[in-house]
């Protein structure tokens, strides 16, 4: 939407988009009221009579002047603006199709309009770019081929005023007439007799060519053609199928023919088109097309290099499907001779013919020798090992075929004399042995065919002497088997550590869930049916080891134990108690068990006193405390034969007056 007031006294350009709406508003200040308000473009047309101009849909061509023309009963005044619609780029091809003879010259050219003006031109070959141009908006193709057919989009594109950014295309389709051209492979087909066979025969052209086949004086024509090629299919062939078959190609152009030869299995044909490239002072490079390979869907090839005397360096043979080669590690300005054969199931073929080949010349200067970093002296094999700096600039154009290592040696470090050989290097190493008359050595690494030419010499120094890999081997290994002990060993702490940490918290006195210096207290046991208790009249009591039961309590104290008995008192079970205090030494025997009366404990015990309830009934309330006989933990009383006697009778005379299986029960309290 535009507004402006109608009394402005310029006019002013306003940007309108193709395809949207726009909208031109008078402001209008007039007295008395204006009396009539209409636009004019082109300076005559009527557009509207409204004060807003609504244009719903913009087109290119609704570009121009507009004016809003305002009158009263004083005049007429009058403004305008212009608006300035943008679109995108038309673009239009000369012509939709163009044809055109091999070697011809064509030119393919477009036609564009568009506002703003284009900033990028791209033509593009069945959608693939091939230019880019700013303003460039023909193609010129010289010496048009058989390739050069197919579409040609000539697309432009330019720029709104909001940096929107639009094109338009044209196609224009290019048609190269040619002459037939075969497509050919190799000339001989293998083949066996009674097995199925296919002759194939791609024919491109322009216009489209004819297709036939001729054996002998017979025409065959194609038994099917998909995609420019032509199928002549035996089910079975014979002998007598066997042969020459030619392929003829016609159209309004010319004529091609191609013959192929129906044989039978048999060793390879020797490769062709051989080619040699990248020539160095050390390598060259063999390109090679493979031939007819005998029918046998492979073959291989072997490479022989020999030298100037005739004498065979080089024997390799090359992966399938690879048809090159590069011989490297040759002498410089040196004349080689190479030959290719190739080998299937069935047999050889002939060599080719001896192919020479002139290395060029090398120029070493002593900047292009690598310079020596480590050496070392082995004494038992009289070998001189060493490295170079890792600068590989140096050896890329060189090989060891070309250095050689110069060696200077002294008797007291100071005068050094060089020997009479330029020492051959293989593998950084030379055949050596170092006297003990002159044990000092200079090294340098030199070029075979000018020795003067050297590297940076080095000093060879004393500790390189005897350096063998032996010990540094042996000192590796066990390095790493101690590395692997400690390992180990840590391994084992660890899980003894884990396997601690993961057992029950238990103190010394066996208590689970307590800590280690806390005592346990052992309480009278809270039975849910306190005659479920072992009695002496028990038949179903095992029988216990008197002696060690005994020897276990007494011997656990120091001196005899003193029994003071208290007052008696019945229970919740209508059981009278009789509370009896054993007051002991403070201490335990330390000759005898620190165990106490704990057959289990491992630690020594503190115990002072301990107080034994043991129930009774009116016959045994007077009995001597002291030969009183307690369970030992829960377990029914321990008795000698005649004691068990005795309580087998006073139990079955107290039957009458005491609660069955209620006599002898045991209730105690040890506290440790």
């Amino acid at each position: 939407t535009a507004i402006f007031s109608s009394e402005l006294n310029q006019i002013r350009t306003i940007i309108g988009i193709e395809s949207r709406q726009q909208n031109l508003t008078c402001q209008i200040h007039a007295n008395p009221p204006p009396t009539a308000i209409y636009w004019i473009t082109n300076e005559t047309t009527i557009v509207s009579r409204e004060r807003t101009l609504h244009i719903p849909r913009l087109i290119s061509e609704q570009t121009g002047v507009y004016t809003c023309v305002v009158e009263n009963a004083l005049g007429r005044r009058n403004r305008s603006i212009y608006l300035d619609v943008e679109y995108s780029p038309r673009v239009q091809a000369v012509q939709s199709r163009m044809v055109a003879n091999r070697s011809d010259s064509v030119n393919l050219r477009c036609s564009s309009t568009s506002n703003p003006l284009p900033y990028q031109v791209k033509w593009f070959k069945n959608n693939t770019e091939i230019l880019r141009d700013n303003h460039l908006i023909d193609y010129r193709i010289d010496h048009v081929e058989r390739n050069d057919s197919g579409l040609y989009t000539c697309t432009v594109y330019n720029r709104f005023h909001n940096n929107q950014t639009s094109n338009g295309s044209s196609t224009i389709e290019l048609i190269v007439q040619s002459r037939p051209i075969i497509e050919t492979t190799h000339s001989k087909i293998a083949a066996e007799v009674g097995h199925p066979l296919i002759l194939t025969c791609r024919v491109l052209g322009q216009p489209k060519p004819a297709i036939i086949w001729k054996f002998g004086d017979q025409f065959i024509q194609c038994d099917e053609i998909i995609n420019e090629t032509c199928y002549l299919r035996f089910s079975a062939i014979p002998k007598a199928s066997f042969g020459a078959y030619q392929c003829i190609a016609e159209n309004l152009l010319g004529k091609e023919e191609w013959t192929y030869t129906i044989v039978s299995r048999g060793k390879p044909e020797t490769p062709t088109d051989i080619l040699v490239s990248e020539i160095t002072s050390s390598s060259f490079k063999i390109q090679f097309s493979p031939s007819f390979d005998g029918g046998s869907g492979s073959q291989r090839f072997t490479i022989e290099i020999a030298n100037s005397s005739n004498v065979t360096i080089i024997t390799e043979q090359i992966p399938f499907n690879i048809y090159e080669y590069t011989v490297k590690d040759l002498n410089d300005s040196s004349l080689y001779f190479f030959r290719i054969k190739s080998t299937n199931i069935y047999g050889e073929s002939p060599w080719s013919m001896d192919i020479p080949i002139q290395t060029s010349e090398l120029i070493i200067t002593s900047d292009d020798l690598p310079q020596l970093h480590v050496v070392s002296y082995k004494s038992k094999e009289n070998l001189l090992q060493f490295d170079y700096l890792p600068d590989s600039s140096r050896l890329s154009n060189l090989n060891e075929n070309q250095l050689c290592l110069n060696i200077r040696q002294s008797s007291d470090g100071k005068l050094y004399q060089s020997v009479d050989e330029c020492l051959p290097i293989v593998n950084r190493q030379v055949q050596w042995r170092i006297g003990k008359d002159q044990p000092f050595l200079k090294l340098a690494v030199c070029s075979k065919k000018t020795r003067e030419i050297c590297g940076q010499e080095i000093e060879m120094k004393e500790e390189m002497y005897n350096r063998d890999l032996t010990p540094m081997i042996f000192a590796v290994a066990a390095i790493i088997s101690f590395l692997v002990l400690v390992i180990i060993i840590v391994t084992i702490i660890c899980a003894r550590s884990r396997a601690r940490k993961s057992k029950p918290n238990m103190n010394k006195f066996g208590i689970v869930g307590l800590d280690k210096d806390i005592r346990p207290d052992i309480s009278e046991p809270r039975l849910q049916n306190p005659y479920m208790l072992y009695t002496n009249t028990n038949p179903q009591t095992p029988s216990f080891d008197y002696d060690y039961q005994q020897r276990k309590i007494v011997n656990s104290f120091t001196h005899s134990p003193e029994v003071v008995d208290h007052e008696q008192r019945k229970d919740e079970y209508g059981v009278t108690r009789r509370i009896t205090n054993i007051h002991t030494s403070p201490h335990w025997n330390r000759s005898e068990s620190r165990s106490g009366s704990n057959p289990s404990s491992e630690s020594s015990c503190v115990t002072q006193h301990t107080n034994i309830l043991i129930p009774t009934n009116t016959d045994t309330q007077h009995s001597d405390p002291a030969s009183t006989l307690v369970s030992h933990y829960g377990f029914p009383p321990i008795l000698s034969p005649s004691q068990q006697q005795s309580s087998i009778i006073q139990s079955s005379s107290s039957s009458e007056t005491s609660t069955p299986n209620r006599i002898r029960k045991l209730f105690y309290e040890v506290v440790v």
